[in-house]
């Protein structure tokens, strides 16, 4: 161990306090109130708000505006290794993160059409809020203990899906009551507000790199992509990015499938992150205690049995089609239930999964290289969440007129690829 590794360990392992647990809560609640924004409500607003024409082009728009969440390495290299004089490698670029997310939230709303303009505002407030998960997953990672790994990934995980879940409510009585507008103001808030709150978090002592440090750190990025763990790692968050496609699919699920208004769609993803927040905290709580072959593939054989129950929905439709008038006032009285109690089984499941997930990648992001670590990782999970994922699903469903349901059934796939390599990256 360097002397670097042996002064921060010391300084910030060793005197983990409670109050962190709050702080970091809050920066992913606020960050999940503010993506939502993005993920969730961007491809509808585009769609009827900006007349983008399809929901296939307005997700390949929100796939590029948030393309600075696939290459958060840059970041993770920036924050690692690069600290600002005497003022440190994380709070200074807290600061630089927000200043991106004023420009880019306090502009999207202005743009009347999808335009370069438009792309430029989102690609602006993403970059700000991906340098800041950059530099606070950094963070995460060196002042957690092992103990808390799972619970600190639970936390995390849990409160961005409640942030999800309150923005879809808060902001579809925001839409109709006030407007857009006033609706990306709001999420502003959150969105600014979380880089400056995460200031409060102490950062390690590292100094200004020595020369020739440039190559070891050259060196340091070989060593994460190209040991022997590193393609069952690459491989595993890949295709778990890839099972977790639904998430950003949810409000065009709910306007497309169902016909929710913005209002059944803040219901719906208030369900879905309320399940989120509960899997993640119990699922954390629980792999922190015990963590077996077994129940891994419990957890992943549960989020795939979920996904398939979607197929419930477009068969329902058939039986509609049929014109079975009884059956069907009785099963429209109980289809709503079944929307929700699957949004909320879905929210539960994916919670879990992805919660676990996280504490994998923490784990694997190594010590001094820990913002660098989870960059590469999580970029390359939303690489196949949020880009080829969703985007693959919509095409399909339009290109065939099938219901969405139908090729959301390929998660089932990814997920089974996905537990190979993890079980072999675990030795299980």
């Amino acid at each position: 161990m360097t002397n670097k590794e042996a002064l921060r360990e010391n300084e910030a392992t060793g005197n983990f306090k409670s109050w962190y647990m709050l702080v970091i809560g809050y920066f992913y609640f606020g960050q999940g109130y503010s993506l939502a924004s993005m993920v969730l409500l961007l491809p509808l607003y585009m769609k009827d708000e900006l007349e983008i024409g399809s929901y296939s082009r307005s997700i390949v728009i929100s796939a590029i505006i948030i393309f600075p969440w696939y290459f958060k390495v840059v970041f993770g290299i920036i924050t690692d290794n690069y600290p600002i004089g005497k003022y440190g490698r994380r709070k200074p670029y807290l600061i630089i993160s927000t200043l991106f997310s004023i420009i880019g939230w306090l502009t999207l709303g202005i743009h009347n059409s999808v335009n370069a303009l438009f792309i430029l505002s989102g690609i602006s407030l993403a970059t700000g809020s991906a340098f800041a998960d950059s530099v606070v997953d950094g963070q995460t990672v060196e002042l957690t203990p092992k103990n808390y790994i799972s619970r600190i990934q639970g936390i995390a995980w849990g409160s961005r899906g409640l942030g999800i879940g309150l923005t879809g409510v808060a902001s579809a009585l925001i839409v109709d009551n006030y407007g857009w507008q006033v609706m990306f103001y709001v999420s502003s808030v959150f969105g600014i507000s979380i880089s400056i709150i995460a200031l409060l978090l102490p950062q390690t002592k590292v100094t200004q790199n020595q020369p020739g440090e440039d190559k070891q750190i050259v060196m340091s990025l070989k060593k994460i992509l190209m040991n022997d763990k590193s393609t069952k790692q690459l491989s595993y968050f890949f295709f778990s990015g890839l099972s977790l496609l639904i998430v950003p699919l949810l409000s065009i699920i709910m306007r497309d499938e169902f016909d929710y208004s913005l209002t059944q769609i803040g219901y719906g993803a208030i369900t879905f992150a309320f399940g989120s927040f509960i899997g993640a905290m119990v699922n954390g709580i629980l792999f922190d205690k015990k963590e077996s072959r077994t129940r891994i593939i419990s957890l992943f054989v549960s989020f795939a049995v979920a996904i398939s129950l979607g197929l419930i929905f477009p068969l329902t439709s058939l039986s509609h089609n049929l014109k079975l008038d009884l059956i069907l006032i009785n099963r429209q009285i109980e289809f709503d239930a079944y929307q929700f109690a699957y949004f909320g089984i879905i929210g539960i499941l994916s919670g879990s999964f992805e919660g676990y997930q996280l504490k994998i990648i923490q784990e694997s992001s190594p010590k001094r290289y820990e913002s660098t670590g989870f960059a590469i990782f999580t970029g390359i999970s939303n690489i196949g969440q949020l880009a080829l994922g969703g985007v693959l699903v919509i095409y399909l469903s339009e290109i065939l007129n099938l219901s969405l349901f139908i090729p959301l059934q390929l998660t089932i796939l990814f997920i089974a690829i996905s537990i190979f390599p993890l079980l072999k990256l675990k030795n299980l």
